[in-house]
């Protein structure tokens, strides 16, 4: 059955429809071209696969590039593009390259990537022709989770909505799943909350959608959405700790739940050190905080990795990068928090703030430790 859906077209009612999406061609120095479709929410997408400037060389103390980044906005008949690259084993700093404003059909080159050492791209805004979408077969590799609807929607862009539920008395708290076209695997993503707490309850349900891949039409004149043909749940971490699924997907999501709890187990101790050594003046003492955070390492140290490993025959620097991820994405959301907050504290509030903080940061750390035991 092939089934396409036009937003609410269908319902005889007269809506004003979003902007048909534009399609984003980017087109690598070795020929890799890979595609697209935005709509007007904002767009992001990063690769580790880049070529270089042949023979280059980080100055000293410069962070190694380990991402390509690039963040679309459709905004009118325009697409506005920010390329830049991310520095550090956790991708933590964001240097931007260049910005550079498209329509339909135009293109442009992004010479100032060699100034850090990648090879220039070719970004392209293409038309994107409508798709027919079929309902993909549904399977799931975790006793007690089950998928219950897969349905293609228009959300504004061709995408896929899926409700899975989970039939046992356990949370569940994050889930890794894959997808598959015309024999291909398409997409490894994951979902589930960096604060641990359940992403689908028991006996409950949990939706989400899968954006589709981009492909590129006949002679370069369009960009298509390829249609999936298998939708998988492949691993799941459960509250209680227990782990099931495929034993590298399950090992990953543990990574980088381990990152979190490094990440916790540092704030932690640097906040409870704060709330026990309060004085005069709490405003300083949570502006210490604050600063101490920020400087906290981000990458977990080899006995970290290795309590991970378990023997496994595995790369322990892509490993120690996924779980630096972690703790980079636990740190930085709450030095954002405490940056922001701590500028306007009274006293009394900024006392009661890093108490609050203890409290949260020691239930956070409660529900991250079943996530982390080991096998």
């Amino acid at each position: 059955m092939v089934v396409w859906v036009l937003g609410l077209a269908a319902q005889g009612v007269a809506q004003e429809s979003p902007p048909w999406p534009l399609g984003l061609v980017v087109t690598h120095a070795d020929g890799r071209v890979s595609s697209a479709v935005l709509s007007t929410r904002p767009y992001r997408s990063w690769t580790p696969y880049f070529p270089r400037v042949p023979d280059w060389r980080d100055e000293p103390g410069v962070l190694p590039v380990r991402a390509l980044d690039i963040r679309a906005l459709h905004q009118g008949d325009t697409v506005r593009l920010d390329i830049s690259v991310l520095r550090g084993d956790a991708r933590e700093v964001v240097e931007l390259i260049d910005t550079v404003v498209l329509r339909t059909e135009e293109t442009a080159t992004i010479e100032g990537l060699r100034r850090v050492g990648l090879m220039p791209i070719a970004l392209a805004i293409k038309p994107v022709a409508p798709p027919a979408l079929h309902v993909p077969t549904a399977s799931s590799a975790v006793d007690g989770l089950t998928i219950d609807l897969i349905e293609p929607v228009f959300d504004p862009v061709p995408a896929y909505r899926v409700t899975i539920r989970n039939v046992t008395e356990t949370p569940v708290v994050t889930i890794a799943f894959d997808t598959f076209s015309q024999g291909r695997r398409r997409l490894a993503g994951q979902q589930g909350h960096q604060s641990a707490q359940a992403l689908v309850a028991p006996a409950g349900a949990h939706t989400f959608t899968i954006r589709l891949s981009g492909g590129v039409g006949p002679e370069d004149s369009h960009v298509s959405a390829t249609p999936l043909d298998d939708v998988l749940i492949s691993a799941a971490l459960w509250a209680d700790g227990r782990r099931d699924g495929d034993p590298i997907r399950t090992r990953d999501l543990k990574a980088v739940h381990i990152g979190r709890l490094t990440a916790v187990e540092m704030m932690l101790r640097t906040v409870r050190e704060a709330v026990a050594g309060l004085g005069d003046d709490p405003q300083r003492a949570a502006g210490h905080v604050a600063a101490a955070i920020g400087q906290l390492p981000g990458t977990p140290d080899a006995v970290i990795i290795a309590s991970v490993l378990s023997g496994a025959p595995i790369d322990s620097d892509a490993l120690s990068r996924i779980m630096a991820t972690g703790t980079q994405q636990a740190r930085r959301d709450v030095v954002s928090a405490l940056t922001n907050r701590t500028r306007a504290m009274s006293a009394d509030e900024a006392k009661q703030w890093l108490r609050a903080s203890q409290h949260a940061l020691e239930a956070w750390h409660l529900r991250l430790v079943p996530l982390v035991r080991p096998d």
